[in-house]
């Protein structure tokens, strides 16, 4: 899970937009406290694909600025 959270780092690293807007979502977070409950952890959770579909995310964002 480590590995994982350290692939995450550093693509949201590489934008500056991303960066941002996670440090929202962190703030938003840390605003509500443990009075809001956690989702329930799929089984079928698979932290590949969720960093598959980051990275594609974070290179047509990069594209779409780019034109």
């Amino acid at each position: 899970m480590q590995a994982f959270r350290t692939r995450c780092d550093q693509a949201v690293a590489q934008d500056a937009a991303t960066q941002a807007y996670v440090w929202q979502l962190e703030q938003a977070y840390d605003a509500t406290g443990d009075e809001t409950p956690r989702p329930h952890r799929d089984d079928a959770f698979n932290p590949e694909q969720l960093m598959h579909e980051l990275e594609n995310f974070l290179r047509q964002e990069r594209e779409g600025r780019a034109e």
